[in-house]
């Protein structure tokens, strides 16, 4: 099973956008250092409680502020679903 990147693509050129990614990764990064798997269910799991906190609209600010996927998120949310 695949899905897409969670991470958003952003332009060689966009050097802000660029830093801003590589800060969100290292903050989730530093929750869990020796795991990709479970840098990802933290991401999931810290978009799962802003849905709580504010909506699912609201989600896709904090996605675009952490250079987040939305639409992949909402497609592991529908595969973590499936699985419960």
């Amino acid at each position: 099973m695949s899905t897409e990147s969670i991470w958003m693509s952003v332009p060689k050129g966009d050097l802000d956008r660029m830093q801003n990614q590589e800060t969100t990764r290292s903050r989730f990064k530093q929750k869990a250092p020796l795991s990709d798997h479970l840098s990802m269910v933290l991401i999931f799991d810290a978009w799962k409680e802003q849905m709580r906190q504010v909506s699912f609209k609201g989600t896709l600010g904090w996605c675009t502020q952490n250079c987040l996927q939305h639409r992949a998120l909402i497609m592991a949310r529908d595969i973590y679903q499936q699985l419960k």
